[in-house]
């Protein structure tokens, strides 16, 4: 699992989760999450795990607090561990 790619895919979310609806209306930002959310659940359970342990290494090494405690969460805010 490619790490530059899943925190790409968390920080882009955590844009979409905190911007403005000036910048992007609220049923957008929430259509574009749950297609993201979507294309994740493709993956099999290997690689869910892998993208698991990922975030997870991604979320203990960012310096943002704010979002630091939004990666923690986020695979299962996104509904992954389904």
């Amino acid at each position: 699992m490619n790490q530059v790619l899943v925190r790409t895919i968390m920080h882009f979310v955590h844009f979409l989760d905190t911007c403005d609806e000036e910048v992007l209306d609220e049923d957008q930002a929430v259509s574009l999450q749950e297609e993201i959310a979507a294309m994740l659940l493709e993956l099999g359970p290997k690689e869910r795990a892998r993208l698991r342990k990922v975030m997870s290494m991604v979320a203990k090494a960012e310096a943002d607090p704010e979002r630091r405690e939004t990666f923690s969460g986020l695979f299962e805010s996104m509904g992954l561990d389904d």
